[in-house]
């Protein structure tokens, strides 16, 4: 039978395991996201704030000024997020401004 108890003499990065803990929370807060949107409930925008201050980056959007918070998603991408749990894309009447132009395949 396979022992899994603690390696009490490996040493942990007190960095490394924030940066996990991090990325653990800002997956479950994009799950989180997608499952409010399709359910449609509503959330109260100051306990989004709270969460995205844990897991994202604050930031200000280049487009139109708005308050944002890049979190980086399941596929290691950052993806701007707002305070109504939403996509900025979704809500940034400047997205077009960013989105990378399509490339044709012949």
């Amino acid at each position: 039978m396979a022992d899994h108890s603690p390696d009490a003499t490996k040493k942990v990065d007190p960095a490394e395991l924030e940066e996990l803990a991090k990325l653990r929370i800002s997956q479950d807060f994009v799950a989180m996201q997608k499952e409010t949107a399709m359910a449609n409930n509503v959330v109260d925008p100051a306990d989004v704030v709270r969460l995205l201050n844990v897991v994202g980056d604050v930031g200000t959007c280049k487009g139109c000024g708005a308050t944002i918070w890049w979190v980086k998603t399941k596929a290691g991408k950052s993806a701007p997020y707002t305070e109504k749990a939403l996509n900025h894309f979704a809500d940034c009447p400047k997205a077009d401004r960013f989105r990378k132009p399509e490339t044709k395949t012949e």
